[in-house]
């Protein structure tokens, strides 16, 4: 399902705290040979998500994404991919795209 705000809450009720994975990397305690998975779905934000995540991305080797594509597009989500790194692509169904790191540039 889609997320959503409801208008009737009081103001500030409602607020949330946007980081950038980048800026977590060194609280997450991954080591750099761990296989990492992640899933992505915020309702068109995903390429916006991914700058965020540039340096996690180049340094861990082994990375999986699955990104919902539905509202951001898949070409606009594999281009700034392949702005990071070299991955294969493909699709897991309707909504959702698969990008599997191979390497860095």
């Amino acid at each position: 399902g889609a997320s959503r705000v409801h208008k009737d809450k009081r103001p500030g009720e409602n607020k949330a705290e946007i980081r950038r994975l980048d800026d977590l990397m060194p609280l997450l305690g991954i080591e750099p040979e761990e296989a990492i998975f992640i899933k992505i779905d915020i309702e068109g934000m995903e390429t916006e998500a991914l700058r965020g995540a540039m340096d996690f991305i180049r340094f861990y080797p082994q990375i999986t994404l699955i990104i919902e594509d539905y509202h951001s597009g898949q070409f606009p989500i594999t281009d700034t991919l392949k702005e990071i790194a070299v991955f294969e692509f493909g699709k897991v169904d309707k909504f959702n795209m698969y990008a599997k790191k191979l390497r860095n540039y």
